[in-house]
């Protein structure tokens, strides 16, 4: 239950702050002239010194469970092994693979920077 709080109190001020930037640019309080560089600053400098303090915080020595630390190395290295096995007995052709693989990053690409757009757009952000 600490954990969540903990993760609680990280994150809510985060977005709460995005919910009233939100708000704030839907009504026309705040112009597009103000929301790039107040995003950039944001994204750039807020957030990254807020998640460093809320750690900086927290006790490394009570909160630490190394049991858990080496059941989630255990199961990263299987996982990790284990597709990297499967892929190799797979994949005998490198042309094919290089193919699809290019193929599947530029659908994705496409589709991500479209479904990108639209959330933008419907939210109110500044693109960076």
């Amino acid at each position: 239950m600490d954990s969540f709080v903990f993760a609680l109190d990280t994150t809510m001020p985060v977005f709460l702050v995005i919910l009233l930037g939100w708000f704030l640019r839907r009504v026309g309080i705040l112009n597009e002239g103000f929301c790039k560089p107040a995003d950039q600053y944001v994204f750039k400098c807020a957030l990254p010194v807020s998640l460093f303090l809320s750690i900086a915080k927290m006790d490394v020595y009570s909160d630490f469970d190394p049991a858990f630390c080496l059941f989630c190395f255990t199961v990263t290295a299987v996982v990790f092994l284990g597709v990297w096995a499967l892929t190799s007995r797979l994949m005998k052709d490198k042309a094919y693979l290089e193919d699809v693989l290019r193929d599947g990053a530029e659908r994705a690409a496409h589709t991500a920077n479209r479904t990108l757009r639209k959330v933008y757009k419907k939210i109110g952000f500044v693109q960076i």
